[in-house]
């Protein structure tokens, strides 16, 4: 088949990754001719990157979303120079892939007698408006548009060209939807086009919704060629309102162990664009580790990561504790000791002497706690190791009791040096995962740490985006950062490149005794070392050991019941049940849609109120519009609050 491909690309920082001109060059051999248009801004190298692998490259204005960037390279060709192809492919950037040969769709979708196909439908949905300026009052059923065939039959019609000639301008993301995707489809098959796609009716009728994005194991299990990159970082309560919250690790893991695909194209696009949490969550970025066992060989990992202890030591009554869980640590990891008081250090020499490892003590100066310690006092560390566990000896002076303090610290340090064995997993985990570069265990959620789930940025918010400026790090932004929240974690050493390149001085830290317990710069680097991490291209996740993921889990269990018992949401209709609090987001998002119409209606009810003649006819034929929209409306939360049920 001669065919010609356009490929519709945008990214807000205009950076290229890798998985665009991967999925390009497989494309090419397919097409006689591939045009890739750009929404700006582009970069330098994202541009010469793409024009590596295509014949045409048009570079626009960021105006119309991905189909109004269709139709202008459409009309750059000319819809005569159109009716010379077989077939007209319209693809963009939201999927990785091929995972699996396009040759194996094509010569499928070849067989199909139709005049246009993609790889899925998205089911009819009633009663369900995405934006106001939606032609009907349900979501019609219709191809998915990240991948379309177009036959010459089409191609060649006054229908086709029609089509784009009426294109209206899309000024958001759900106006995009609305003006093209929804309606390509009904459009075409209304003027007598037939249609197909890649997956079977069979398991298109499976899907409650968007198949691509919450069920991607299903097609791949057809070897479906490309993932939908949002299968990878949807709102997690859509994943949980229409699945059990598997689905993304599933895709991931299936991909790697079941293709030829490069998984490290997914990473790099991921870690680049999406929030440490996101990733976390939807992927499951977690590492339950055996405490009592070690399966691998500590030989390799001795050869392959040469790892350190980086520890503060302030009170000195915490030598004992700090040695307890240094007796953990492989005989070949090194250890350095950080102190303010010479007599501290003499004292913390004398008694690690007793450790089979190397010791090195320094003593710093009293200003900026474990953070100095780690950017100035112990900057040449980071040069010398590939992994590094950083720790402090910790006294939270202010919770209400001492043993709230040791039961945190114990938090804290079980959490990277629980046992022997434990701490070769840890080691282990960072050798079979490479793109992982920060681990600690969750937050503490018990007694007056309840208080820090959901504000853990708290009063730092701020200090930490003055920071990230200052450092020139590019990242997004994390609104609940998968940081140690008592500063014992483990980091690959790689990760900190561009934060230690930043001249640090002590002055940039407050005076000992000015330092405050929260919303100072220490607090602020504290919730930003996993966010520096990722900027040097690696993951953030969530360590323990088993005994601690145990109790944790049922901690977090008893919370959520309880609040479920506490804090039903009950149903605005005709109903004495109640609603879960993970499906908040789903009803919430409906009642914000009917209050916006609700509010229109008033609207439109006031000013046929307040004019007259033309006017008032024309405000009076609106109101009955909205009216029946919001009966619609009405209509459809209770459908979703059936499905609840």
């Amino acid at each position: 088949m001669k065919r010609l491909g356009i490929y519709f690309f945008y990214d807000k920082d205009g950076i290229v990754d890798d998985y665009v001109p991967y999925y390009l060059s497989k494309l090419k051999p397919f097409c006689k001719e591939l045009c890739v248009v750009v929404n700006k801004p582009l970069s330098k190298s994202g541009e010469q990157k793409l024009y590596a692998v295509t014949d045409k490259l048009i570079i626009r204005d960021n105006i119309g979303f991905d189909s109004c960037a269709y139709k202008e390279a459409i009309e750059s060709y000319g819809y005569d120079t159109l009716k010379l192809y077989d077939e007209l492919i319209l693809c963009n950037f939201t999927c990785y892939g091929p995972v699996f040969p396009f040759s194996e769709m094509f010569s499928k979708m070849e067989k199909s007698d139709c005049d246009f196909w993609g790889i899925s439908r998205y089911p009819r949905i009633e009663n369900k408006r995405i934006c106001d300026q939606q032609e009907t009052d349900y979501v019609p059923e219709h191809i998915m548009s990240f991948f379309m065939g177009i036959r010459k039959k089409m191609l060649s019609s006054r229908t086709f060209k029609k089509y784009w000639d009426n294109l209206k301008v899309a000024t958001n993301y759900a106006e995009a939807v609305a003006f093209n995707e929804l309606l390509f489809t009904p459009y075409f098959e209304k003027h007598g086009f037939k249609s197909d796609t890649f997956i079977s009716p069979e398991l298109n009728k499976k899907f409650r919704e968007n198949g691509a994005t919450f069920t991607p194991c299903d097609f791949l299990k057809v070897r479906c060629p490309i993932v939908k990159r949002r299968a990878f970082f949807t709102d997690y309560s859509l994943f949980l309102y229409f699945e059990n919250g598997l689905q993304s690790r599933t895709a991931l893991d299936y991909i790697a162990k079941y293709t030829d695909y490069n998984v490290n194209l997914i990473w790099d696009n991921l870690i680049r664009t999406q929030p440490g949490s996101v990733l976390k969550r939807n992927l499951h970025l977690n590492y339950f580790l055996n405490e009592d066992l070690f399966y691998g060989n500590e030989e390799n990992l001795k050869e392959s990561l040469k790892t350190a202890l980086l520890c503060y030591i302030y009170y000195p009554d915490m030598i004992d504790y700090c040695l307890s869980y240094a007796k953990n640590l492989p005989s070949w990891v090194d250890i350095y000791i950080f102190t303010v008081d010479p007599q501290v250090s003499e004292k913390v020499g004398e008694t690690f002497a007793a450790l089979p490892n190397r010791v090195t003590v320094r003593c710093k100066e009293n200003r900026g706690q474990l953070a100095s310690a780690v950017l100035i006092s112990g900057k040449d560390i980071f040069e010398k190791y590939d992994l590094v566990c950083i720790t402090q000896a910790k006294k939270s002076s202010q919770l209400v009791d001492r043993f709230s303090s040791e039961l945190f610290c114990n938090h804290c340090w079980d959490g990277v040096l629980k046992s022997k064995s434990y701490v070769l997993n840890v080691i282990q985990s960072f050798y079979e995962n490479p793109r992982m570069g920060y681990c600690c265990t969750m937050p503490a959620h018990w007694g007056d740490f309840k208080s820090l789930v959901g504000q853990e940025i708290n009063c730092n918010l701020d200090n930490m985006k003055n920071l990230l400026n200052r450092l020139k790090i590019k990242v997004p932004f994390d609104d609940e950062p998968i940081a140690s929240y008592g500063e014992c974690y483990w980091v690959r050493a790689k990760g900190y490149r561009n934060l230690l390149k930043y001249p640090w001085s002590h002055e940039d830290f407050p005076p000992a005794a000015q330092t405050p317990k929260d919303g100072c710069i220490l607090n602020a680097l504290e919730r930003l070392m996993p966010l520096i991490v990722q900027s040097e291209g690696y993951y953030p996740a969530w360590v323990m050991p088993h005994s601690m993921a145990s109790a944790y889990l049922d901690n977090i269990y008893y919370f959520y019941r309880q609040k479920c018992q506490q804090e039903y949401m009950s149903i605005p209709i005709n109903s004495n049940k109640t609603i879960p609090l993970f499906d908040y987001p789903i009803l919430l998002k409906d009642i914000y849609q009917r209050r916006k119409l609700q509010f229109k209606l008033y609207k439109y009810t006031a000013l046929g109120f307040l004019t007259f003649g033309k006017c008032k006819k024309e405000y009076t034929r609106k109101k009955n519009i909205i009216k029946d929209r919001l009966k619609k409306a009405r209509k459809y939360a209770k459908q979703i609050i059936k499905d609840i049920l």
